[in-house]
């Protein structure tokens, strides 16, 4: 599938090039270490590798998530940490989990995104979406949304509950019939939701499909949301991403690695 970029994405994209690339004083910002572009310079492979979180639409919030880092509760760190230790066999049988549960802040996105990010890392192309997205491209011209779901490893819906708040009667069954044609084709879904397994089944009536490809963990926990609205103002006032974040760097390492031998 070729990658079509707006205008405004275009030029995220050239501004964190220049902000990645053209102080490297390793490479004078070409990229390469030698004269026949064979050794490939830390800065560009940083750059590949943002480059692929951006077009994942992982939001950058979660770009230097680490499992480690990650503030859930309880034994859902281990289920994630399995997950991702069997990731490839999951995506090439189409297995997926979803993050439920009516907390708010316990780390469903969170713990979705950490997901994402750890398949970029591997070489796959994870597509993060909002549910309520979904609906609307539906009904657009571009069907952009639709396109990259088609052509996606792993997809992330978030929000899935949101949309039926709404009270269109319509909607969950336009989600329903979405997941009940992706399920079977070995497509990966990893899903957040506020609903609790009861409401998924009453909602949408894909029990049956969930029980074969996809592991409900129903989360419970401590509202961490919380903690981050006391540095609402920091973050505020250090809005910029940093691109040369050291956990960035590391990463973007193992993915040059990752996808140079797949």
């Amino acid at each position: 599938m070729d990658r079509q970029y707006t205008k405004a994405q275009l030029e995220e994209l050239k501004g964190m090039k220049a902000a990645i690339m053209h102080p490297c004083k390793e490479c004078g910002g070409l990229g390469y270490l030698d004269d026949d572009d064979q050794t490939v310079c830390d800065c560009l492979k940083l750059f590949r590798y943002l480059k692929e979180l951006y077009y994942s639409n992982i939001p950058s919030e979660y770009w230097t998530l680490t499992l480690e880092s990650l503030k859930i509760d309880g034994d859902y760190k281990g289920e994630i940490k399995d997950y991702i230790t069997h990731l490839d066999t999951a995506c090439r049988k189409g297995l997926g989990l979803m993050f439920s549960g009516p907390q708010r802040g316990i780390g469903k996105t969170s713990s979705m995104c950490m997901i994402g990010k750890e398949a970029v890392i591997r070489g796959y192309q994870p597509f993060y979406v909002i549910a309520q997205n979904i609906i609307d491209d539906k009904f657009s011209k571009e069907k952009q949304i639709l396109e990259r779901i088609a052509h996606c490893d792993i997809l992330l819906i978030d929000e899935l509950d949101k949309i039926v708040m709404a009270n269109e009667s319509n909607i969950p069954k336009q989600l329903e019939n979405l997941l009940r044609g992706i399920l079977p084709n070995k497509k990966s879904i990893i899903i957040a939701t506020n609903f609790t397994p009861e409401e998924i089944e009453e909602t949408f009536k894909i029990g049956s499909l969930l029980d074969r490809y996809i592991k409900i963990i129903d989360m419970e926990g401590q509202d961490y949301s919380k903690k981050l609205k006391d540095k609402w103002e920091e973050r505020l006032l250090d809005s910029e991403i940093k691109f040369k974040h050291k956990i960035l760097v590391k990463e973007s390492k193992k993915y040059h690695t990752n996808v140079r031998e797949r």
